[in-house]
């Protein structure tokens, strides 16, 4: 960061990536988006190289799909050897925390695109920093055998005096107060001491600062601190020796096992921490763990040189809007260094009573069944606040609740956001377990709840975490496929390709429920909270009434069906797809015979009227599901639509040629003239005595 933040300052850091296998969400954990996220912070810094990259974007038109490798050669490397001039200075990309890509497999794929990096112009230098794990020392000494030069310092090797020189500033700096407050002042062999003891490791000696900063404000002296450290037996010589050091110093008299409820309680605070994650607030894990709060915080801070209780919670720190939450809410939970949540998830080292510091949760499974209870409880008691007064398709009824959901405390949101990430699939899913027996709660009496409150950054995100997808057969896991399935409606526009989607709550109970065959799971248990409309379909399984169709047009559409799979087919735009070719189909008059190009529902509900590609119109009886009248429009074009005019046996309609002709079964048809019209089908609307027609045609100059 420092190394980054300097050559910032010159304007010479062109890019740069830090990993953070704790920031589960936040793309730091993975290589999905390193290649897109060097692109964008690239054009950023160059407008030039900007210009290549939009250019070449707009060309390739999502062709490269997930193809990692030939994103960085498509998207960074081929537009840079491109560029003009990059300057005379070095320009510098800096890569941290490597080691902190997800598995060992998705780091060994790190290190290929890293390597590509080497393809760059010559003005471009990479800074890589990360431990030495095995996936990326192989991948240098490879590169090396392809002749690559790759400069490299491990770190733990470097300069002794230098070293030392780093360790004794960080502990004269980090105790500086403490020794202006205290009577007796350590020696320079006594300061020199302390920094040896920390045995070259700056962990270490960030980590005894704190302790010593820790005991004197909880009375010890500082002369007594510095004679702890050290008289030391059996002094820590790494990392994870420290951390049991802090431990047993925290929670064991002299060589005296953990009291069992202090152990109990350890491994609820500890566990809850280690599992998030967000750092959680002192509430949140007070209300997880069922612990009082204040026992809560008297549990952690004998350990507070390697938990920070001073750091603010993650969703707060990116939120927009923070929510005016007390500072208890705020202040969030985490440990100083990440070596810590591999320490108390590793091997259990020292001696029997050591173990108690060690805790199994490497999935994060510990806090699943404790979120989904509080999930339920929350639903129980409102907390999230959501209307009950149908309809509940009506915008204006969520106004407050769309609010107060954008202003939704740190631990609300969190239970949101990673409440499926923390259950156990293989406890979900079994017989009469207590984490199934609270998912099935949470699925007949809060899952609508939860799908209200789909994270913003969430909206495009569907899927399930590992694991589930074993269980797809489950009924439960089908109820939620489907449920997640409904939290984005699309609708698709033929004329612009686009699609507009929707996660707000009144669609879901205006636009998706309705339409949700009665047979399904969710309707089943959720059907009752859609909007009091009624649904009519010509096929299909809907909570509503059948459209009957008269035989000719049955007979129609088989015809259809029938030639659709031998039409041919055509090359999008970009000449790499085969795409239906609808205009052809429509042209083709066996196919536009038993198509509906337009529909109309009569004022009181009870009938349709039909407009059929063949220039017929059909008018039928919902309730008595028959057909009462058929007509034909001369000349017979296809209908673009119709409008019920004077009754439910009367109707006026357009065709494709603008020719608008008012139809009933008790009278000749009346040809009101040709009106203009264009590609578009006008807008209308009928008077409420049917006896007036509002047609407003589309400006084409004007979308």
């Amino acid at each position: 960061m420092s190394v980054a933040s300097t050559f910032d300052k010159q304007s010479r850091l062109a890019a740069s990536f830090f990993w953070d296998k704790n920031r589960k969400g936040a793309g730091l954990a993975s290589i999905e988006h390193f290649p897109s996220t060097l692109a964008r912070q690239l054009a950023m810094f160059n407008p030039e190289y900007e210009s290549l990259l939009v250019s070449r974007l707009r060309q390739l038109k999502g062709a490269l799909g997930s193809a990692l490798e030939k994103q960085m050669r498509a998207w960074i490397i081929d537009p840079m050897h491109k560029l003009l001039s990059l300057g005379e200075e070095r320009i510098i990309i800096i890569l941290d925390g490597l080691d902190e890509c997800g598995t060992q497999e998705e780091l060994t794929s790190l290190m290929k695109l890293v390597l590509i990096l080497d393809e760059l112009p010559a003005a471009f230098a990479v800074l890589v920093s990360c431990r030495p794990e095995s996936s990326v020392v192989s991948a240098w000494v490879r590169a090396r055998a392809r002749g690559l030069v790759i400069p490299s310092e491990d770190v733990d090797i470097v300069a002794e005096e230098e070293n030392f020189h780093t360790i004794h500033r960080m502990v004269e700096e980090g105790l500086r107060d403490c020794i202006d407050n205290s009577s007796w002042k350590p020696s320079k062999e006594e300061v020199d001491a302390f920094v040896s003891a920390c045995r070259g490791l700056p962990i270490i000696a960030s980590i005894r600062v704190r302790d010593v900063c820790l005991q004197t404000h909880r009375g010890a002296t500082l002369q007594s601190e510095f004679e702890y450290f050290r008289d030391l037996t059996d002094a820590p010589a790494d990392v994870n020796l420290e951390y049991l050091r802090v431990l047993r110093r925290a929670y064991m008299v002299g060589s005296f096992a953990v009291r069992k409820h202090i152990a109990e309680k350890y491994r609820h605070v500890v566990a809850i921490i280690n599992a998030a994650f967000e750092p959680l607030s002192v509430f949140f894990i007070s209300q997880l763990s069922g612990i009082a709060e204040g026992e809560v915080l008297a549990i952690l801070e004998p350990i507070r040189s390697i938990v920070d209780l001073s750091s603010r919670s993650g969703l707060e720190r990116f939120s927009e809007d923070p929510p005016d939450s007390s500072s208890q809410e705020m202040q969030g939970v985490k440990f100083y260094h990440a070596t810590m949540k591999e320490f108390i998830t590793g091997d259990s080292i020292g001696n029997e009573n050591d173990a108690v510091f060690f805790i199994r949760d490497a999935n994060k499974y510990f806090i699943g069944l404790p979120l989904l209870q509080f999930f339920n409880n929350s639903c129980e008691r409102d907390v999230f606040g959501e209307p009950v007064i149908l309809p509940l398709g009506d915008k204006q009824t969520w106004e407050d609740f769309w609010e107060r959901k954008r202003h939704l405390p740190h631990h609300l949101r969190y239970t949101r956001q990673y409440l499926l990430e923390h259950l156990d699939p293989s406890q979900l899913f079994a017989q009469e377990s207590n984490l199934q027996n609270e998912f099935n709660t949470f699925l007949t009496r809060n899952l609508v709840t939860f799908m209200h409150l789909v994270p913003l950054h969430e909206q495009r995100k569907l899927g399930f975490p590992d694991g589930f997808h074993e269980f797809k057969n489950r009924h439960s896991f089908k109820l939620l496929g489907e449920a997640q399935n409904k939290q984005w409606v699309d609708y698709s526009s033929q004329r612009s390709h686009s699609y507009i989607s929707s996660p707000t709550p009144w669609d879901l109970h205006r636009s998706t429920l309705p339409f949700t065959p009665s047979s399904s799971p969710f309707h089943k248990l959720y059907g009752h909270l859609s909007d009091p409309v009624r649904i009519f379909t010509i096929s299909g399984d809907f909570s509503g009434h059948r459209i009957p169709l008269s035989e000719d047009l049955l007979d129609a559409r088989m015809g259809m069906e029938a030639k659709l799979p031998n039409l041919l087919k055509k090359a999008n735009s970009y000449g790499r797809r085969v795409e239906v070719d609808y205009d052809a189909q429509f042209n083709d008059p066996d196919v536009r015979n038993g198509i509906v190009t337009c529909a109309a529902l009569s004022f009181d509900g009870h009938h349709i009227g039909l407009g059929i590609g063949s220039g017929v119109i059909e008018l039928a009886d919902i309730d008595l599901q028959r057909t009462i009248s058929r007509f034909h429009l001369y000349p017979p074009n296809h209908p673009i639509w119709i409008e019920f005019v004077h009754g439910n046996h009367r109707v006026a309609a357009e065709d494709n040629e603008g020719n608008v002709t008012i139809l009933s079964h008790d009278m000749a048809s009346v040809n009101l003239g040709t009106l203009p019209n264009n590609r578009l089908p006008a807008v209308t609307r009928v008077s409420d005595n049917g006896l007036f027609i509002i047609r407003v045609p589309w400006n084409t100059d004007n979308s």
